[in-house]
Parts: C-alpha cells; structure tokens; sequence
C-alpha cells in the first residue's frame, strides 16, 4: 500500500485534516473562554462544528460518488476550509457573538 501514490496522497490529505482539525477545535476553545464564555457554550459550538461537519462529509461523499470527480471535489472543499475557518475564526475572537454564531448554527 505504502508504493501506491493515491493512497500516499490520501493518507496525506486526511492526516493533515485531522491534525488541523484538533488545532482548530483547540483554538476555538482557548478563544471561546478568553472571550468570556463558558466551557459549556464553547463545548455546544465544537459540538455544532461537529455536528455541521458531519453533514458536509456526507454529502460532499454523496457528490463525489454520484458524479465520480473525486479530485475535483476534494480540490474545491479543501480550498473553501481555509477561508471559512478563518472567518469563523474572526466571528469567534469578537466578545459576546457566540450566542448569536450558535443560533445561526442551530438554524441550519
């Protein structure tokens, strides 16, 4: 397994994700509760994020199989994380929006 490039590529990919993954929820936390907010609500919006993320994996795995562009899609849902982590970030390092990131979050 380890002499075939599309699996040395996702090996890459999906470890590199994972580690991000775990900085990101780490950094959310240690935003949320320099903010002023609670374990608790910090906890529900990783719990959102979660539950979010979830959903996204499922149907970005719905498309990709459906229509057979692996790469394609990979390509656009690895290049839309980075700006979309950073304005979550953004919203998250202003005080007192938390609640109303939450709601919106609910909402969907």
């Amino acid at each position: 397994m380890l002499t075939n490039p599309r699996y040395l590529l996702l090996m890459v990919c999906i470890g590199s994700s994972i580690g991000y993954f775990n900085a990101f929820i780490s950094k959310v936390q240690q935003l949320g509760c320099s903010q002023g907010y609670t374990t608790e609500i910090v906890g529900v919006g990783v719990t959102l994020l979660l539950v979010c993320g979830l959903f996204g994996g499922i149907t970005g795995s719905m498309l990709a199989r459906r229509t057979q562009l692996f790469e394609e899609l990979a390509k656009i849902f690895y290049g839309l994380v980075a700006p979309l982590a950073m304005g979550v970030l953004m919203v998250l390092s202003r005080p007192k929006v938390m609640e109303g990131l939450l709601l919106c979050l609910m909402a969907l």
